[in-house]
């Protein structure tokens, strides 16, 4: 009962990591450590997929497929994991001016994570 319904609800997650879905890291921010997915080239043009409310697998990897699909095309997108961070960064308390912030934080000062490009427009 308990080993077949825990097939069942990391079946997803290994399909995706067999489907080369890039694996989380940590990205420290001006806010604190969250976790990010990144797919694509670097010199690609930015995207970032900004997830759900919901604090679960499937919330988190909703993105997955578009930003694969993205990569293929020649962009570079950022999936961050808003519920791996501090307080500030979840859904429900996180305002538009942090979301502002928290891009050109990504682009400021992460040198070689954004391309140069990015960073001299903000």
């Amino acid at each position: 009962c308990c080993a077949a319904l825990a097939f069942q609800l990391l079946a997803p997650v290994r399909a995706l990591e067999l489907a080369g879905v890039p694996p989380w890291h940590p990205v420290d921010t001006m806010f604190g450590t969250m976790q990010l997915r990144e797919f694509g080239p670097h010199d690609g043009p930015l995207v970032i997929c900004i997830h759900g409310m919901m604090d679960n697998d499937f919330i988190r990897d909703e993105w997955n497929q578009v930003a694969s699909g993205l990569a293929a095309s020649g962009f570079h997108v950022l999936v961050p994991d808003f519920h791996s961070g501090p307080e500030q960064l979840r859904p429900g308390v996180l305002s538009g001016d942090d979301v502002r912030a928290l891009v050109e934080d990504f682009a400021l000062h992460l040198d070689g994570f954004v391309p140069a490009r990015y960073r001299t427009v903000m």
